[in-house]
């Protein structure tokens, strides 16, 4: 099981993105972990949530001093059919 690192959206408080491990599931899909229990719903709630499997995808988000970084970015939901 190898960990990867994504941005998950914050969706209330400090907008922006998270950085979260998640596993490579396949293709585009991750599954998102919650390493140590450090998903907070109440107080930092993400787009989507710790066990849910996400489609990614290359994005450029601003780093430190302005420069972007490609990243690794949650946009949807995956939904197994």
């Amino acid at each position: 099981m190898v960990e990867n690192k994504i941005y998950v959206k914050v969706i209330e408080g400090s907008e922006g993105y998270e950085p979260v491990k998640a596993v490579f599931i396949k293709d585009n899909v991750y599954k998102i972990l919650d390493e140590n229990n450090a998903y907070d719903e109440l107080y930092n709630p993400w787009e989507f949530k710790p066990g849910e499997m996400v489609h990614c995808r290359e994005m450029f988000l601003s780093g430190t001093g302005g420069q972007q970084i490609k990243s690794l970015v949650a946009f949807k939901k995956y939904e197994d059919s």
